[in-house]
C-alpha cells in the first residue's frame, strides 16, 4: 500500500548536493552550477513530492497502527493523526502553487495542485467519520483509496512525466520535452 502512495504521491525525492572536499585551511573558491530551468524545476518537485510521500505514507500506515493489545487505534487518535496529515497537505498545496511550472506543464501542474487540495478537504468527513463513537477505524481509513484527489494527482503526474519531466526522481523521463 505505501508503494501505491509512493508512486502516486510523486515518490521519493532525489537529494543533490555539491560538496566540496579540502585539506587546505584557506578558503577555496566555488564554483557554482547554474541549474537549467528543466533541473531545477525537477528538483522542486521531487523535495515536494518526498514531502507529500511522507504525510500519505503516514496515513497509509494508519491501517497497520495498533495498540499493544493488536486493537486498531481508537477513532479519535486516528482522527487527530489525519487532521496533521491535512494540515500537512495544505501546506505542501500552498508550496506547490510557488512552483513555477514550464509554460508547456502549466495546466497539469494546475491539475495536480488541485489534487492535492481536493485530498486535503477529503479528508474532513473522514476525520468526521472516525470521531463517531462505535466507528470502525480500519473501514473509515480504507474510504481514503477511493479519493477523486488521489485520481486527479496521478493523472497530473502521469502527464507531466510523459512531457518528460522526472519528478519522481526515478532518473527516467517518459516522453521526449
Amino acid at each position: 500500500m505505501r508503494r501505491a502512495f509512493a508512486v502516486l504521491f510523486l515518490g521519493a525525492a532525489v537529494s543533490i548536493g555539491v560538496t566540496a572536499c579540502g585539506g587546505k585551511s584557506t578558503p577555496t573558491p566555488t564554483t557554482t552550477v547554474a541549474l537549467t530551468p528543466k533541473v531545477a524545476y525537477e528538483q522542486k518537485m521531487q523535495i515536494l513530492g518526498q514531502q507529500i510521500d511522507s504525510v500519505m505514507g503516514a496515513v497509509s500506515n494508519a491501517n497497520n497502527t495498533q495498540l499493544p493489545s493488536g486493537a486498531p487505534l481508537p477513532g479519535k487518535t486516528e482522527a487527530a493523526n489525519l487532521k496533521v496529515a491535512q494540515k500537512e497537505l495544505l501546506e505542501a498545496g500552498a508550496q506547490l502553487a510557488k512552483i513555477v511550472p514550464p509554460p508547456k506543464l502549466k495546466t497539469e501542474q494546475t491539475h495536480l495542485l488541485q489534487g492535492v487540495r481536493e485530498v486535503a478537504a477529503e479528508f474532513t468527513p473522514v476525520i468526521a467519520a472516525l470521531k463517531v463513537k462505535g466507528s470502525n477505524p480500519i473501514k473509515v481509513l480504507q474510504g481514503i483509496l477511493k479519493f477523486k484527489g488521489l485520481l486527479v494527482m496521478r493523472v497530473a503526474s502521469t502527464a507531466i512525466a510523459k512531457s518528460g519531466y522526472d519528478i519522481l526522481g526515478t532518473g527516467t523521463e517518459t516522453g521526449n520535452g
